[in-house]
């Protein structure tokens, strides 16, 4: 009965272990799940970045809104403006100058310092903030 007890003990603090080294290598799921909502924010505001800059090119002309941007892409009216993952509230475009104009979106994360190379120019702090980009450059 007592060899039971301290395997059990033992299996217990293997476990409990396993799962605080889960937490701390992984982050919570709390922020796992912020991480993915960025994400796809990123993947949103890159998308939204390839229609304004396609519609500049095309009109020299920033485009009033986002919806209008989208239209040479949406023949079929089958593709949706981008909207936060998390709020299903659209992300705010707003035009700067001639051809310059910001996409504004609220991060769960702060990228400032640990952004992929590839991913350099998307680099953002938690909460609002907004990236400024050229209508004329990719």
């Amino acid at each position: 009965m007592k060899k039971n007890k301290i395997t059990m003990i033992i299996l217990s603090l293997i476990v409990l272990s396993t799962v605080i080294y889960g937490f701390m290598d992984g982050g919570s799921p709390q922020a796992a799940r912020n991480k993915r909502f960025d994400e796809k924010r990123i993947q949103d505001v890159q998308q939204i970045k390839n229609w304004v800059n396609s519609y500049y090119n095309t009109n020299k002309v920033l485009p009033s809104t986002v919806l209008e941007a989208s239209a040479k892409y949406n023949n079929s009216g089958n593709i949706k403006v981008p909207t936060d993952p998390e709020t299903d509230i659209e992300y705010q475009y707003q035009i700067v100058g001639s051809k310059e104009y910001k996409l504004c979106a609220t991060f769960g994360t702060n990228t400032i310092s640990s952004t992929p190379q590839y991913l350099i120019g998307y680099s953002h702090p938690s909460g609002l903030f907004c990236f400024t980009f050229n209508g004329d450059k990719y």
